[in-house]
């Protein structure tokens, strides 16, 4: 084997980035199951309260990436766009299913109306969900979710999983643009009409378990793409939802758990979500 060879054959295979996104979206499932199992362990009652976790991890992770993929841009979730502050509203003056149907029709005989307008402006739809956060601000909503609800509202998110499924393939055609999408043979209108009914659900899901944690969207979503670096969104959608749920379960056992601080993981959540979300604001090329 002459010297040439020899070198050729110590070279290392350079990963794609697809193998790359594949691997680091395998490290991270794995993390998240270690990390529900360990959870439980640390108190077997509390399993329940895991389930909630791991639900509202996937709500919040899931329809942020909608919301972003629909909007074409990776700084609007539901959180941001107010939506968290009228389910709690919506919540506080109905009930859980009440605001399920609430929340549907809003989506989709106002806000994509909103967003088919001013889906460009986004200064315009920054400030719209700031006054509708601060609109519904005043409003104090404490979760109490009995197990039964807590069942029922996971069955319900796997549900709309299984619905919105055979359209996830759709997902990246969809985040270039209605105008590409379109282009690409796509029903734009259908498609992101379906996709903003299941956000409405998934956001009553994620605030009637743990309450509103504007932010928690943007960190989960913005997280993943730069860890996956890729757009294809069968590597971002599995690695936000367990980034999420790694989160909400180590943030429940250090917070409220075992320092069991009075300010509860949401504030902390928030109090670093706003400071990401600012300097999002500031390195975004599209503001």
């Amino acid at each position: 084997m002459d010297k040439g060879t020899h070198l050729g054959a110590k070279q290392k295979k350079i990963p794609t980035p697809d193998e790359k996104a594949y691997d680091r979206m395998i490290m991270v499932i794995v993390i998240a199951v270690v990390m529900t199992i360990f959870y439980i362990l640390f108190d077997y009652e509390q399993s329940m309260r895991a389930l909630m976790l791991v639900t509202a991890g996937f709500c919040v992770a899931f329809s942020s990436i909608l919301m972003q993929t629909v909007t074409s841009n990776r700084i609007l979730t539901p959180g941001v766009m107010g939506l968290e502050s009228i389910s709690v509203f919506v919540i506080s003056i109905s009930n859980f299913t009440t605001a399920l149907g609430a929340m549907v029709l809003f989506v989709l005989f106002a806000l994509k109306k909103v967003l088919e307008k001013e889906e460009r402006n986004i200064y315009f739809l920054l400030l719209l969900g700031a006054i509708i956060t601060i609109i519904f601000s005043g409003i104090n909503y404490e979760q109490n979710a009995s197990n039964d609800m807590v069942l029922f509202a996971s069955i319900v998110a796997i549900i709309m999983f299984a619905l919105s499924y055979k359209n996830l393939k759709h997902l990246d055609m969809l985040s270039l643009g209605r105008e590409n999408a379109i282009s690409f043979g796509l029903n734009y209108n259908k498609l992101s009409g379906e996709f903003l009914a299941v956000i409405g659900v998934l956001v009553v899901i994620s605030v009637y378990l743990i309450g509103p944690i504007v932010f928690f969207g943007v960190i989960a979503s913005n997280i993943t793409y730069q860890l996956i670096k890729t757009y294809k969104h069968k590597y971002i959608l599995p690695t936000s939802i367990c980034i999420s749920i790694i989160t909400l379960l180590f943030l429940d056992l250090v917070v409220n758990q075992t320092l069991e601080l009075a300010v509860g993981f949401a504030r902390v959540i928030n109090f670093v979500g706003g400071i990401y979300f600012m300097l999002l604001l500031i390195k975004s090329e599209r503001i």
